[in-house]
């Protein structure tokens, strides 16, 4: 068995979609001059220790083909890290500074309480992107077990977005492809 350093925070990209509303690999599909993949990699990489891709061709990690619940799951068992950081491969506008937002609460609800263990953290009616806790990992287990597929389960915590929303912008098919690459970067896209 291969032994990997645990990190103190993982990003990880989800990938592990069909793609079937695009009608190519998500991933591979580019936006403001860089494919989907790299912007989200990017944006992870300035806040997280490392970042690795759940599911999907180019996956370092396999999911569990339940959906996105299935593979944070898989993510959460996979022992890299202690929190992970997660972002679905088709928002590549996302930021740093939003992904910050996500720490920050985190960090408020430890000063505030015995911890944030097992928690999730997302933005107000989002689901991703996702702070999870590792030891998050039984409670979706048990959510899987009881047939649950919706990834806000995962939440518990819920963040406000404040202004950064636009960075939350989700891309499914070529037309959402070209409505965001229509406008400006700050601007609307289309939303999930």
């Amino acid at each position: 068995m291969e032994t990997r350093p645990r990190a103190g925070l993982l990003g990880a990209i989800l990938a592990g979609g069909r793609s079937t509303r695009m009608g190519t690999n998500k991933a591979h599909v580019v936006v403001d001059g860089r494919a989907m993949a790299e912007s989200v990699r990017a944006a992870l990489a300035a806040v997280c220790d490392g970042v690795v891709v759940v599911g999907g061709p180019d996956a370092d990690i396999s999911d569990s083909h339940e959906g996105p619940l299935g593979a944070v799951a898989a993510l959460l068992h996979s022992g890299r890290a202690t929190r992970y950081l997660v972002a679905p491969v088709d928002q590549p506008r996302l930021t740093p500074s939003m992904l910050r937002r996500l720490l920050v609460a985190a960090v408020d609800l430890d000063d505030r309480s015995d911890g944030t263990a097992g928690n999730g953290f997302a933005f107000i009616g989002e689901p991703l992107p996702l702070l999870v806790d590792a030891s998050a990992a039984t409670r979706l287990d048990a959510a899987l077990a009881r047939g649950e597929r919706r990834l806000r389960i995962a939440v518990t915590v819920e963040v406000d977005v404040g202004d950064d929303a636009d960075a939350l912008v989700n891309v499914n098919t070529p037309a959402d492809v070209l409505a965001l690459v229509a406008s400006p970067v700050t601007g609307r896209g289309p939303r999930a």
